[in-house]
């Protein structure tokens, strides 16, 4: 009888999931972001064994013209080490930024525009979450240019891969920053990409899974994504702040985008992105054949309001809305979570079939 018990108990819980979805990509925000300061080898490299799909790689442009993986254009506190180097690190350099899209102020920064890739190796990485993760890595890691990125990864698919689960290759979604910004001091940063791009014969989607290292394309600005819809057929992401409301679907099919990234908390205002109506944002897209992918989940952040949320909870959500890809700092919890609500799927599919079989209904209702 407790056998019996706890099969209807499962049989209820299996019923209860949606067969429809795939499982979301998993997008490594900043590298194994969770373990390691942001953009490092050894970040990158754990979410390359942590089961990631894709690693998200923030670019800037240097004074020599070098791409380096940064998130924004000033150190902001990710980079220390200028007092020892003060011949370099003049305070006569330092400027003031206010990014436009998030109303950010970064005061009295030194920016990475005014550095050469040398000097800036002089620098060394910390935890941007200082007090909540582990500082131990601190101090150990350089900043690493966008070439030798490639490098890391491309070696880690040639020589690495039979160690990873699926025995895939890793790609990386490159996301073009404050491009704006750059083209009005004369900075071409879309040009300075796709010239890495071209040089290591990735700029294509069938070149870049010749060279086995899976590129997709990203940027919250309109001007990089129209720039590389005009020269490439790599995927593109139109990336959307939860500030920024003036997107809609409409507009979204206007400018040709079939993948658009959004904060998560948009998931939760059905207003977005269609014209002010109560739709389903993820079905609303897609019934547009526009992707959607989310940032970014954090296993030391739950946000979500509800008592007694775990963590399993949280990443159960993000699965079951619906969303192509997910940005994480944490891949391995993501990778667990979505493994395990795999198997629950696939048991559920067997389950109905089985059932199917058996009153002679289509196979065809198990997999709406």
């Amino acid at each position: 009888m407790k056998h019996q018990l706890s099969q209807a108990i499962l049989i209820q819980i299996l019923l209860t999931l949606d067969l429809s979805n795939q499982a979301p990509l998993i997008i490594a925000h900043r590298g194994a972001f969770g373990y390691f300061p942001e953009h490092t080898f050894p970040g990158y490299e754990y979410a390359f064994y942590d089961g990631a799909d894709f690693i998200d790689i923030d670019v800037q442009p240097t004074k020599d013209g070098h791409l380096v993986a940064h998130h924004e254009p000033s150190l902001d506190n990710q980079l220390i080490g200028t007092e020892q180097h003060p011949e370099i690190f003049r305070d006569e350099l330092r400027k003031t930024f206010i990014n436009p899209l998030t109303n950010v102020t970064y005061a009295n920064d030194f920016m990475l525009k005014d550095f050469n890739l040398e000097e800036l190796k002089l620098l060394r990485r910390v935890q941007r979450y200082q007090g909540r993760r582990s500082n131990y890595f601190d101090g150990l890691y350089q900043v690493l240019s966008l070439q030798e990125a490639i490098d890391q990864i491309k070696d880690m698919n040639e020589q690495k891969v039979a160690f990873r689960k699926n025995q895939i290759p890793i790609g990386i979604y490159i996301e073009i920053k404050q491009t704006d910004y750059y083209l009005s001091l004369g900075i071409d940063v879309n040009g300075m990409l796709l010239e890495v791009l071209k040089r290591n014969n990735i700029e294509t989607n069938q070149k870049s899974l010749n060279q086995k290292l899976p590129v997709m394309l990203q940027s919250f600005y309109l001007s990089s994504v129209t720039f590389f819809q005009e020269r490439t057929d790599l995927k593109l992401s139109m990336n959307i702040e939860m500030i920024n409301t003036n997107w809609t679907i409409e507009g979204l099919i206007q400018n040709d985008i079939k993948l658009v990234s959004i904060q998560n908390t948009m998931l939760a205002y059905p207003h977005i992105l269609n014209n002010h109506g109560m739709l389903n944002l993820v079905n609303n897209a897609r019934q547009y054949g526009i992707e959607v992918h989310v940032f970014t989940a954090k296993d030391d952040i739950i946000s979500m309001k509800e008592e007694g949320i775990t963590l399993f909870d949280k990443y159960k959500y993000y699965y079951e809305s619906g969303i192509d890809g997910l940005y994480t700092e944490h891949p391995r919890s993501t990778l667990v979570v979505f493994e395990h609500l795999d198997s629950l799927r696939e048991a559920q599919k067997s389950i109905c079939k089985q059932q199917a079989v058996d009153s002679d209904n289509r196979l065809e209702e198990c997999y709406l």
